[in-house]
């Protein structure tokens, strides 16, 4: 008796687990990008690509929105966990990248902590960055009588 009075209590623990996991995935989290580069081109498609669509990087049901406030803003699936995703414009040729054009790791997101992500995409795979505070310095030529294992250093 005591074993299908167990049972029972079971049976009501999983439906209030799964219900209540239903209740934290009717959370529905806006993506808000704040700003692109200047050089993206004029009428560009922006999607999001991530674990919720097998990293689709041209997935049409993913595209953004550009809002009356030059933002744009995309609604994501339902869901709970842990949400990794890149920003793209169609394909993984044309992804986001840091301000300098280097390869950036997963943006990551959890379902609980907030109702909008903003973001900004500092530069695109295949295009020239515009503001990367890096520069690089090429040496031509050095001093014959300059020592092969000495380091050169620039002072300024």
């Amino acid at each position: 008796m005591i074993r299908n009075y167990s049972i029972i209590n079971l049976k009501q623990l999983l439906v209030l687990v799964s219900v209540a996991l239903l209740g934290l995935a009717c959370n529905r989290p806006v993506v808000q990008i704040g700003s692109i580069p200047e050089n993206t081109p004029e009428g560009a498609r922006i999607y999001i690509a991530g674990n919720f669509n097998s990293w689709d990087p041209g997935d049409d049901r993913f595209t953004f929105d550009l809002g009356p406030d030059s933002n744009y803003y995309l609604k994501l699936p339902r869901g709970f966990g842990k949400l990794e995703y890149k920003i793209t414009r169609g394909d993984w040729t044309t992804a986001e990248t840091d301000i300098c054009g280097y390869d950036i790791g997963n943006r990551s997101f959890s379902y609980r902590s907030s109702d909008t992500i903003s973001i900004s995409v500092e530069s695109w795979k295949d295009l020239e960055p515009l503001n990367c505070p890096e520069v690089t310095i090429v040496v031509d030529k050095v001093p014959k009588n300059t020592p092969a294992d000495e380091p050169i250093a620039l002072a300024g």
